[in-house]
């Protein structure tokens, strides 16, 4: 019997196991990713790691497995990372019993529950577990951080091995890079290791050197990654708030407060019975101090937050861990205490397999959706790369991730400006020089067929000599400015397409033009807002509209071909190239003709 229940859980490790590597496959590279895979060797990996302390934050240890593993083809990742997940939940079965005695059944209830916890309450899930550099930063922290407090735990239970004499210097190591792993989370281990020394010194028990040594460790670690210079850097990039420190404190923590209780309610509840049963079952104290020890450590990984301006998300990976810990310890308690007390817990796991059930289906087809469409817009890239375009126009990825189990839920999508993060990263991981992403729509009718002579042009001069050609019909709008930039190479070239307006004599005036098949077919330029209609030109409707900043209120540019509206209208000239043969649009743009000459697509 007990032999059939161990094969039972190896095959529940080998499905786990399968499950967990498909979902890493399936997850692309997505956000900081293209920002940490621009390192060449491992010594560029050094030193950006070296760089990173100073300008962005002390989270050395996290950046370099990222970096490592971005070195080398994913499916390194995917493999390394599906055991390092696997690890983490045996961990976590370790330390929610250890000193427990339970059956082979006790313990695989134990452990099933642990993964129907982590994958209903770890907020953000595939951003920790899945997307590359998030689960460095935590589900490969977390496991450090856990198997540091395990010889902490084996202590905790009163178990003192003979370790040998070179065990001090290893906890003090290890110690070091749990304390370097991540700021709350590290910070609750060194929370966790101080409540034990102040349990066995109440004990008058004696406290092993590696324990002093461990804790040295993790203070020194700590130190090193709050004290880096890349967090002050950090801090004034995002801002501060400019309140009174009290009323920010007072706001933060209630919003914890209300975050903590959202994202883990239903564990609360069921931990609050658990503990009401230990007591009945007068378990006795330790096992209390165990759980409590647990709770009050998840509760600290959370308030510590209150001094940052951050709730929720990845950054209560910590709490929940811990969290998971206590619930699952005062579940094995309450077995080892009593069997009547097991159609309770089933009672529990059922709940939870059923809730599972769901999210896992809605969670799954949401990663396999973005993943198709990820493929599918990383191949065009490569495509248009190889067809020598050096300005790529994509598509934003549509719909949207929609559950917490797609790592790209919460993370920013390549933009529509190319000089930002993280489409600046992306087109350097690529050797192209700019990627500007648009809204699937626009991409669907205007660039993914659009002519890429236009489309790769970001110079406003090279653009207006482009555009002097029979075969298009070319619509423009001013929205607010167009005379600030405007130059006399700039009129020269205008009035090369027939145009007879300088653009430089009025600051904010509203203006018009259409030229069809090399002849001006209208042209205003004034003080008011202005609009075109044409009922049927070459077979299509048109309606032009445009407004400077009359009177200093409101501001626009309209360019609509049957009814749809082209124009990015964005500050500048606005351009519609409509081809003549192809009867389509073939690109549209934005040139900032009030400062800068900057294309925006």
């Amino acid at each position: 019997m007990v032999e059939t229940k161990r094969k039972y859980a190896k095959d529940y490790d080998g499905c786990m196991w399968g499950v967990f590597l498909i979902l890493n496959i399936l997850t692309p590279y997505m956000a900081d990713d293209y920002s940490l895979m621009l390192a060449e060797n491992i010594m560029d990996v050094f030193a950006r790691g070296y760089s990173h302390y100073f300008t962005t934050n002390g989270r050395v240890p996290a950046h370099l497995f990222a970096m490592l593993f971005l070195l080398y083809d994913k499916w390194i990742f995917n493999i390394a990372n599906t055991l390092i997940y696997l690890f983490f939940t045996a961990l976590i079965l370790y330390h929610a019993t250890k000193g427990l005695k339970l059956s082979i059944q006790q313990k695989i209830i134990c452990y099933l529950l642990i993964h129907l916890l982590l994958f209903l309450y770890v907020p953000n899930w595939g951003q920790v577990f899945l997307w590359l550099d998030g689960a460095c930063n935590y589900l490969w922290t977390g496991t450090i951080m856990l198997m540091y407090l395990g010889p902490v735990r084996m202590l905790c239970e009163g178990e003192h091995p003979d370790y040998k004499s070179f065990f001090p210097f290893g906890m003090f190591i290890t110690g070091v890079i749990a304390g370097w792993c991540n700021e709350n989370t590290s910070g609750g281990v060194i929370l966790l290791s101080c409540f034990l020394i102040i349990y066995l010194k109440k004990k008058k028990d004696i406290i092993p050197i590696w324990m002093y040594s461990g804790l040295a460790g993790t203070i020194i670690g700590f130190a090193v990654m709050i004290l880096a210079p890349g967090n002050a850097v950090r801090r004034r990039i995002v801002g501060t708030d400019q309140r009174a420190w009290y009323n920010q404190l007072i706001t933060q923590i209630r919003s914890l407060t209300n975050c903590y209780y959202n994202s883990f309610r239903y564990m609360i509840y069921f931990l609050v019975v658990t503990v009401v049963f230990m007591i009945v079952l007068h378990v006795g104290k330790k096992k209390l101090a165990v759980v409590f020890g647990f709770i009050i450590t998840s509760l600290a990984v959370c308030y510590a937050l209150a001094l940052t301006p951050v709730t929720g998300g990845r950054t209560f990976f910590g709490c929940s861990m811990f969290l998971t810990i206590a619930l699952i310890y005062s579940v094995a308690t309450v077995l080892e205490g009593r069997q009547d007390t097991q159609l309770l817990i089933y009672s529990y796991f059922g709940i939870l397999l059923v809730a599972f059930a769901v999210n896992f289906c809605n969670g799954f087809i949401d990663i396999a959706y973005y993943k198709v469409h990820a493929d599918r817009r990383e191949k065009y890239v490569i495509e248009q790369k190889n067809s020598g375009l050096t300005n790529l126009i994509v598509n934003e990825l549509a719909p949207k991730p929609e559950t917490k189990y797609n790592a790209a839920y919460g993370l920013t999508d390549l933009v529509n400006d190319p000089k930002n993060w993280p489409s600046n990263v992306y087109a350097l991981h690529h050797g192209v020089k700019t990627v500007t992403a648009v809204s699937n729509d626009i991409f669907e009718r205007v660039f993914r067929n659009g002519d890429t002579q236009l489309t790769n042009c970001r110079d406003i001069y090279e653009y207006l000599a482009l555009i002097d050609n029979p075969k298009y019909t070319v619509m423009i709008a001013v929205n607010d400015d167009s005379s600030g930039a405007v130059d006399e190479q700039i009129v020269d070239l205008m009035s090369n397409l027939g145009l007879q307006t300088d653009l430089r004599e009025h600051f904010r005036w509203s203006y018009i033009a259409v030229i069809s098949q090399g002849e001006v077919i209208n042209e205003q330029y004034a003080n008011q807002v202005l609009n075109y209609s044409q009922s049927s030109l070459l077979g299509h409707s048109i309606e032009i509209g445009s407004s400077g900043k009359i009177n200093n209120t409101g501001n626009f540019a309209s360019i609509k071909i049957d009814g749809y509206d082209y124009a990015r209208n964005s500050i500048g000239l606005n351009i519609v190239v409509f081809d003549n043969s192809l009867s389509r649009v073939v690109d549209r743009v934005a040139f900032n003709t009030w400062s800068g000459l900057e294309a925006g697509r």
